[in-house]
């Protein structure tokens, strides 16, 4: 299943992650369409730039951090649910 059907599943840190991206891009693709290649090196327009750069990359960071956290609390999940249900973490072992 693509993962666009199951956006309920996806985690809400990395959907927040996925929003600054999309924010950052749209940022820096604007300013590199509206501003000539010699407004580019002067200081104002750079700094918008990298702005964008970073909303970027904060983004990508929350995305990888909400995909991490979701999968540690899914294993620690599944873990002590099987923990319950087997009355221990092995299932081959001897009853």
């Amino acid at each position: 299943m693509l993962l666009i059907e199951r956006i309920r599943e996806f985690p809400p840190l990395a959907r927040i992650g996925l929003v600054g991206m999309v924010l950052g891009a749209v940022l820096d693709i604007a300013m590199s369409l509206t501003a000539g290649t010699h407004v580019m090196h002067q200081g104002m327009q750079m700094g918008v730039n990298h702005t964008g750069h970073l909303i970027a990359l904060a983004g990508m960071v929350l995305v990888l951090a909400g995909v991490v956290f979701d999968g540690a609390r899914r294993q620690r999940n599944r873990r002590s649910s099987a923990a319950k249900d087997s009355g221990g973490l092995d299932s081959n072992a001897h009853r």
